[in-house]
């Protein structure tokens, strides 16, 4: 269990996941390479909305019995998507300020999303990008582009045939799918020029880190452009969340 709370003591169970949370929140911070120490501890986004869901979250995990092994995953689970969901919040209303860009506002219908609910992944990956404001988003649907595809799995994506594509955007000026990023339901594959193909699993252990605008993927660099590499970072997020 990776959370410091003592499921015991029920009394202080909201205030121990209230201090839970800012714990992710200063690291999220890190992650995120920003300088303030005191994210979401703003008295607005805790009157408004913070405190009304640590005592849902907190009513919830009443319910189960977390010297089950299942269900302490499944608390564990649970509290993953709600702090991150919470996070995302956050950076969309008070915390807007504190990233060096805004989020996209589409991403508002994504937070009464529920653990375990379905979503149409193409429409998310969409509004987490914002694809229509991509440059050579004619591209992104490499099921229209056979031979750029075929070239992007011998370059880089080496689940060609095996994972679902469902986004592709190759930034270059000549547009043969030998550079740029795949999304599938599974992870990330990505190629930059002069460089190798990587790739990374949809995963909660994955390391996201933002540093000086690049996005850092299990130390692994990824750089399109700064407002891409922002919106990417909390889309790998959400897609780890729903893998």
């Amino acid at each position: 269990m990776q959370w410091p709370i003592d499921f015991r003591d029920l009394a202080r169970l909201p205030q121990q996941l209230k201090g839970a949370f800012f714990l992710y929140m200063q690291q999220e911070g890190r992650d995120l390479g920003l300088k303030a120490v005191d994210l979401g501890q703003e008295d607005g986004f805790r009157l408004r909305y913070l405190e009304e869901r640590l005592l849902q979250l907190a009513y919830w995990i009443e319910q189960q019995d977390p010297s089950q092994q299942e269900e302490l995953r499944a608390i564990s689970e649970e509290i993953d998507w709600q702090f991150r969901t919470w996070a995302e919040a956050y950076f969309l209303q008070e915390g807007r300020e504190q990233l060096p860009q805004a989020l996209p506002q589409s991403l508002q219908s994504y937070q009464q999303m529920q653990r375990g609910e379905s979503c149409n992944l193409r429409t998310l990956i969409a509004n987490y990008l914002q694809s229509d404001k991509l440059p050579y988003a004619h591209s992104w649907q490499a099921i229209d582009w056979p031979k750029k595809l075929k070239t992007a799995g011998r370059k880089f994506f080496s689940a060609l045939g095996q994972e679902e594509l469902l986004f592709f955007l190759d930034p270059s000026m000549r547009q043969l799918g030998r550079r740029g990023f795949i999304l599938t339901p599974k992870g990330l594959y990505w190629r930059q020029s002069m460089s190798q193909g990587r790739s990374a699993r949809f995963s909660l252990q994955a390391e996201l880190q933002l540093k000086k605008q690049i996005l850092y993927i299990n130390g692994q660099v990824f750089d399109v452009q700064a407002e891409l590499n922002l919106n990417l970072y909390f889309l790998f997020k959400r897609l780890a969340l729903l893998s």
